[in-house]
């Protein structure tokens, strides 16, 4: 990576930090770009060339997570075995992450359509619909196949419908937390359903309890 492409990164980063300082402390509409600027001690020009909108700002921080998170991306040779074919071992970081991050994730949910997982784009005047999540399906389509021909799991389900079930649920039970009043969303609560649900996905499978 080149000087001027490392200086590039390191801004957007610097950006998304300060978004999500600030969009810890105060309310979505609270937080306006010329805060960010101000603070990131740059121009309204300079953060238009990283983000298009605090709409899309909030896109990209939570991509940037799921990117650093996936542990599949990071690391392709773990062994696939019953109780990690969909689900990654560092799963309940990931929720304790989530739980932390409750307050920003909520906008990410009010705000943008990115945990819908799809939604339609208009291209050249055509409607097409977007998974944004596809960039971090392939080692998870890959895992899967694996367990299919091993016969760890039953091959009468294609292995694209065994992923976009596990994503829907999990974007689902991930959603209906956040609706959730904020004294009514407890982090055990969502951990309890999350594998509980997950449990009779995989029994679905043929997979074991987990």
């Amino acid at each position: 990576m080149g000087l001027r492409e490392y200086k590039k990164q390191q801004t957007r980063l610097l950006l998304l930090s300060i978004a999500e300082k600030m969009f810890s402390e105060r309310s979505f509409d609270e937080v306006s770009v010329e805060d960010i600027v101000s603070e990131a001690k740059i121009s309204k020009k300079t953060f238009f060339n990283y983000f298009s909108s605090k709409n899309k700002m909030l896109e990209e921080w939570t991509l940037d997570w799921f990117a650093k998170s996936n542990i599949w991306s990071n690391n392709s040779n773990i062994k696939v075995k019953y109780d990690n074919i969909l689900i990654p071992p560092n799963i309940d970081e990931l929720l304790d992450w989530i739980i932390d991050h409750r307050r920003i994730f909520k906008m990410v949910l009010t705000h943008t359509d990115i945990l819908s997982g799809i939604y339609l784009i208009k291209s050249e005047g055509e409607t097409k619909i977007y998974d944004i999540f596809s960039p971090f399906k392939a080692n998870r389509l890959y895992r899967v196949q694996i367990a299919q021909e091993s016969g760890l799991i039953r091959k009468d389900i294609s292995t694209e419908l065994i992923c976009d079930m596990y994503d829907t649920l999990r974007f689902d039970i991930i959603r209906k937390w956040l609706i959730k009043n904020d004294d009514e969303a407890s982090g055990d609560d969502l951990k309890k359903q999350f594998h509980l649900v997950m449990k009779v996905l995989l029994e679905g499978f043929n997979l074991p309890p987990t």
